[in-house]
């Protein structure tokens, strides 16, 4: 099974992780979260970031999921890309997070597939198709 590391600022990778639990029922197993704290300097990151690494080392893969890209941990982040059978998406939402969660079971590279496109569909202007919304397109 594919193996996660949600790096993220301040409490967002355990509230997402939350609401992924309530929505499928059960906490997602192999998964571990790295908070990133307004003052928490690249050195220590990359250092715990690291540690999480080893904690979920296995033989099919580990994907990095962080919030925003180019932010500094999803820089420091992407070092560990090149190290082995791990991947990076960023832009963690919801949608994306479940897919993951209920596709798990394939290959590294079609998984990452799969989380892209979870997060890129569950971004919808709804009021391009919702009548409701008489001001038209925002």
């Amino acid at each position: 099974m594919i193996r996660l590391l949600i790096v993220t600022y301040n409490d967002f990778g355990s509230h997402i992780i939350d609401a992924a639990a309530h929505i499928l029922g059960s906490y997602p197993e192999f998964l571990k979260t790295q908070r990133v704290g307004y003052d928490d300097t690249p050195e220590k990151l990359e250092v715990e970031i690291q540690q999480k690494l080893d904690q979920l080392k296995n033989t099919e893969g580990i994907i990095i999921l962080t919030d925003v890209f180019g932010a500094t941990h999803t820089n420091i982040a992407l070092k560990f890309v090149s190290k082995g059978n791990i991947s990076l998406v960023s832009g963690l939402n919801l949608p994306m997070l479940l897919r993951i969660m209920n596709y798990r079971h394939l290959d590294l590279a079609s998984l990452v597939d799969k989380a892209v496109k979870g997060g890129q569909e569950g971004i919808k202007n709804s009021c391009m198709s919702a009548p409701e919304c008489n001001n038209g397109p925002l």
